[in-house]
C-alpha cells in the first residue's frame, strides 16, 4: 500500500502518515487500519476526520507535540514504566527521561501490572 501511494507531498508526507501510525496503533506492528483513509483508498478526497483524529485539512500538529503525546502515551500504556516506554518507542532510556524533562511530564509510580513488553 506505502508503494503503491502516490505521495503528493513527497517523504513529509510519508514520514507524518509513518509517525501519526506509531502514535495511534494499538498492536505491536502498524495495520492497514491505522493509516489516513486518503492513503488507505488512494483517493484525492483526503478524508481526515473518519480515521484521522491527529490530523485535519486545517490543522496541522507540531512535529514536537506529536513526539510530545507519543511519549505520554507510551507511559500510559506500560503504566509509567520508563523502560519499557523506551523499548516500545524505541528510544533510549536516556532520551526517554530527557523528553520527560523537556516536556514537564509527570510520571507516575510503574504499575506492576501493566504490560511489560
Amino acid at each position: 500500500m506505502m508503494f503503491e501511494y502516490n505521495w503528493p507531498c513527497n517523504i513529509r508526507e510519508m514520514e507524518n502518515a509513518v509517525e501519526r501510525c506509531v502514535i495511534i496503533t494499538e498492536n505491536e506492528m502498524i495495520d492497514i487500519d491505522d493509516f489516513p483513509v486518503h492513503i488507505i483508498s488512494s483517493e484525492e478526497t483526503r478524508n481526515y476526520e473518519k480515521n484521522a483524529p491527529l490530523f485535519s485539512n486545517d490543522q496541522v500538529l507540531p512535529l514536537e507535540k506529536i513526539k510530545e503525546e507519543a511519549i505520554r502515551h507510551a507511559l500510559k500504556v506500560t503504566g509509567g514504566n520508563i523502560v519499557n516506554a523506551a523499548k516500545k518507542l524505541r528510544l533510549g532510556r536516556a532520551t526517554i527521561y530527557r523528553f520527560i524533562e523537556k516536556y514537564k511530564i509527570e510520571v507516575t509510580e510503574p504499575d506492576t501490572k501493566s504490560k511489560e513488553s
